[in-house]
């Protein structure tokens, strides 16, 4: 009886530390959801109402899921999702390696895919840009975020560190080798406005 009391007491002391699993995830998921909605209100998503990331971890917008949106809408609420949760983690120190990479944040967007008129003109890219910039610069300093862009914006030239021209004539032609298809016309730029130390990706 005596062990079993001394276990039970040694159990009622672990959970006291660990404390309510349940609450914590759900203030976790309550601050990803707050910065779910900052970001789009920064990047003036039209008629934006109702945002918010459920406990599934899920995005909504205008009290539908982002798989009903439109296409560039999509691109926009993944992005904002993406960046929500690997923000909140690197803010909280969490377990996770402080790295992103993001291929084609302007898709659907005016470059790359079908574009969404609705949602490309009422969207800056800029906007997406000057945040990351800014965060990286502060809370997210020590953190990483390498982009893939076929268009970066004239305010990140700066950290544009490799451009693909997908011409044999001109290298870097390309990431992969081998792959000389010239149909795609612009280039390909690589950006981590994350660290000045970075090196540029081969």
């Amino acid at each position: 009886m005596e062990r079993h009391e001394t276990q039970i007491a040694r159990l009622r002391e672990e959970l006291d530390r660990l404390g309510d699993a349940a609450q914590d995830r759900d203030l976790v998921v309550g601050r990803i959801s707050v910065r779910y909605s900052e970001l789009l209100r920064q990047w003036r998503y039209p008629k934006l109402s109702q945002p918010m990331i459920d406990t599934n971890l899920v995005p909504y917008v205008r009290g539908d899921s982002y798989r009903e949106a439109s296409s560039g809408a999509r691109t926009l609420l993944t992005l904002a999702w993406q960046l929500a949760v690997f923000e909140v983690a690197v803010e909280s120190s969490a377990a996770h390696p402080g790295f992103l990479m993001i291929d084609s944040p302007q898709k659907n967007l005016g470059h790359g895919g079908t574009r969404d008129a609705a949602i490309a003109d009422a969207i800056a890219i800029d906007d997406f840009y000057r945040h990351l910039t800014s965060w990286l610069a502060e809370q997210g300093s020590g953190a990483q975020v390498i982009i893939v862009d076929n268009s970066p914006p004239r305010l990140v030239e700066d950290n544009v560190v490799v451009r693909y021209s997908r011409s044999e004539e001109r290298p870097p032609y390309g990431l992969i080798d081998d792959e000389t298809t010239t149909e795609a016309t612009g280039t390909n730029d690589w950006l981590t406005p994350a660290r000045p130390d970075s090196h540029p990706a081969e």
